[in-house]
């Protein structure tokens, strides 16, 4: 399998999609959130992310399909979906569409093509502070990255 350069970056409610290159994420803090990756896969626990307190989040996945949702304490604050490949994202895709706070600007029956990152607010982004979002953003295609090479390696 040849390693993708860039992801598809979609936020669900408002339609923004960006392409994200590989090169905007650090090698080291790829391989750094990869131990944390495949402990919340492998525990269905939530991981504490590193170096912000308040903040957690829990991890599905199957096959080339992740589904992850970031907590603030109690609060879920977005859930977003990382499609590796295209075997798994047109439905990986749809479920991302069955829930969060508010309406969704993009189509469920239209996925991106893959790899992409999908994202959904969730009730607890109202109650985040704007600082806290640009960040998790950023977190959001980092985490993204490690799951998708973790993909690679095990193909």
């Amino acid at each position: 399998m040849t390693a993708p350069r860039h992801v598809e970056h979609v936020t669900l409610n408002t339609g923004h999609t960006r392409r994200s290159p590989r090169s905007e994420a650090a090698d080291e803090v790829v391989r750094g959130l990869a131990a944390g990756l495949d402990r919340a896969i492998a525990t269905k626990a939530r991981e504490p992310i590193p170096g912000f307190a308040l903040f957690s989040y829990s991890v599905t996945a199957l096959g080339g399909a992740a589904m992850v949702t970031i907590w603030r304490e109690a609060a879920p604050v977005v859930t977003f979906g990382v499609a590796a490949d295209a075997k798994d994202s047109a439905k990986l895709w749809r479920l991302l569409h069955q829930g969060g706070a508010g309406k969704h600007a993009t189509n469920p029956e239209r996925p991106p093509a893959a790899p992409w990152i999908g994202v959904r607010m969730e009730a607890g982004a109202a109650s985040t502070p704007r600082d806290d979002l640009l960040w998790l953003a950023n977190f959001e295609r980092c985490l993204g990255w490690a799951f998708i090479e973790r993909r690679a390696r095990a193909q």
